[in-house]
Order: structure tokens, then C-alpha cells, then sequence
């Protein structure tokens, strides 16, 4: 995990916190250097534990959710990490990125109240400003 020092959900020489949440380490390491680079603050976990304990012990202005968390992973561990940061931290936005998209479950991350939904790949530069557009909604 890449730690953010005080949990602080602003940091008033850059932009806001977010945490990323995927479980292929290169997105990872790509997406966080890319933001980072930008100005962002960038938290990252491979796994829903990770992702739990980074949100117990930080405030995020939003996070980036993988849809499917592991190879084997059917249902969408995402979604349920998503609903958990809706009830947990229901000012923070939620942006779930997949390539295992379908119609059923983008209804259901509506009706969860997922903010923002969008397909891999994707380039960088549409990631930041979604992220950008979400936040300063």
C-alpha cells in the first residue's frame, strides 16, 4: 500500500485524496504514477483488505474501484467494497472501473449509488478528468 501521511482527505498544495483498488499491480503502479505525477494523492490496495484498512485509518475524497478484485472473482467483490464505502463514507465518491461490464451490473452499481462507472481500458488523461468532474461536483 502506499500510505498518505495524516489520512487527510485534502492536502492543500495539491489535489485531493483518492484511493485506487485493483488487484492487476501494473494498473496499479500506472494509474498511481500518473496521478501522482498530476498532483493527485494517491493511495493504493491490491485487495478488499487492504482497501478496508486504508479507509479505516484515511478520509479519501473518492475511490477508484476494480470491479473483479482476483482472477476468480465472479461476482464482483467491487461492488461490495463499493456499498461498503457508501454507508461508510457517504461523502466520498465511488468510481468503479471494469472490463467485465454489463448492463445488469451498472444498474446495480446505480442502485448502490456508485457515482461513476467506466470501462477498461481507459486512458489516463479520462480517468483524471472523471475523477476531477466527480470531486468538484
Amino acid at each position: 500500500m502506499n500510505r498518505i501521511e495524516g489520512g487527510a482527505a485534502h492536502d492543500h498544495g495539491g489535489l485531493p485524496a483518492i484511493l485506487l483498488v485493483d488487484d492487476e499491480e501494473t494498473i496499479l503502479f500506472a494509474v498511481r504514477d500518473y496521478l501522482s505525477a498530476a498532483g493527485w494523492r494517491v493511495e493504493t490496495a491490491s485487495n478488499v483488505e487492504q482497501a478496508d484498512e486504508c479507509l479505516r485509518s484515511g478520509v479519501f475524497a473518492a475511490v477508484v474501484i476494480d470491479l473483479r478484485l482476483s482472477v476468480d472473482d465472479e461476482e464482483g467483490e467491487g461492488l461490495e467494497l463499493a456499498r461498503r464505502v457508501r454507508d461508510q463514507a457517504p461523502d466520498t465518491k465511488v468510481l468503479v472501473l471494469t472490463a467485465y461490464g454489463s448492463n445488469r451490473v451498472q444498474e446495480e452499481a446505480a442502485r448502490i449509488g456508485v457515482h461513476g462507472f467506466l470501462q477498461k481500458p481507459q486512458p489516463l488523461t479520462r480517468l483524471e478528468q472523471h475523477l476531477s468532474s466527480l470531486i468538484s461536483a
